[in-house]
């Protein structure tokens, strides 16, 4: 399509006509309000569009829904400034395209994001998402939460992630990492992170690779987070009461059994204050 300064068509070329559904004849020398067929709040879109490109000399790009014979279509309308001899713009030129499959496609994703939002906020799961290719890394407000944090409070990066680990635990995660990189396989994995008070947190962490490049390289990983600190001082529990009964079994001394007595409740006391296990 091709504007001149009060909006009346110029040119129009074959397929803006079938995209609209309508001759080519119908629409040049007339502005989308002479035409008197289209709806106001469309009129008033496209006319502030052109008249901003004609004052400004800047391109501008719009989307909007027009409804056709076959039902809704969804177009990007594209508007450049095309200037005369004086180099005042003389006319504005329009490229319109059916992006359609495109759109609906997005809100198909977003749908579809908003759910597994919903399920994993349900579950109390956090979620994480890691690019391998620019390093980008996505961490959901209940992935903070767990550690007492909002979701604003850190950053998005992998560097939160590890600067939070357990000393003990970095090297095993490290690895389990970089075998699900290499081995394209899911995992899972239970680490500490350090929270907001400077406690340690049990998490069980399930990860899986989910895109690879033309060579079969693994590029993204994707995966939840459940926070499993009251189970790991349960089964803590477990194992001392299990280790005292041993004790009492195997010491032959009563100041041997006291200590081994008092190290195996020394470790469930430091569980159950938020010390580090």
């Amino acid at each position: 399509m091709h504007f001149d300064r009060d909006h009346r068509h110029l040119y129009v070329n074959g397929t803006a006509a079938i995209q609209s559904g309508m001759p080519v004849e119908d629409f040049l020398n007339k502005s989308h309000r002479e035409m008197g067929i289209f709806p106001e709040e469309l009129v008033l879109m496209w006319e502030g569009a052109l008249e901003k490109v004609f004052k400004t000399g800047e391109s501008q790009t719009i989307v909007f829904d027009f409804e056709m014979a076959n039902g809704k279509t969804t177009f990007e309308w594209r508007l450049y400034p095309e200037t005369g001899s004086s180099e005042a713009i003389d006319s504005v030129i329009g490229v319109a395209r059916d992006i359609t499959e495109s759109r609906v496609s997005e809100d198909a994703l977003r749908r579809s994001e908003e759910r597994l939002n919903l399920a994993l906020t349900g579950a109390n799961l956090g979620f994480w998402d890691w690019n391998l290719i620019n390093d980008e890394v996505y961490l959901s407000p209940i992935w903070f939460s767990m550690l007492g944090y909002g979701p604003d409070e850190l950053p998005q990066a992998l560097e939160t992630w590890t600067s939070l680990q357990h000393p003990d635990d970095m090297e095993i995660s490290y690895q389990t990492v970089q075998e699900v990189i290499k081995n394209r396989e899911g995992s899972f994995e239970e680490f500490r992170l350090k929270n907001k008070s400077g406690s340690y947190v049990w998490i069980r962490s399930q990860g899986k690779a989910v895109s690879y490049d033309e060579k079969g390289n693994t590029i993204r990983l994707t995966g939840i987070h459940e926070d499993i600190n009251e189970r790991k001082k349960g089964e803590l529990v477990r194992q001392v009461l299990f280790d005292i009964s041993n004790a009492v079994n195997s010491t032959h001394s009563l100041d041997e059994l006291y200590s081994m007595i008092r190290v195996s409740l020394g470790r469930v006391v430091d569980t159950m204050f938020s010390g580090p296990l």
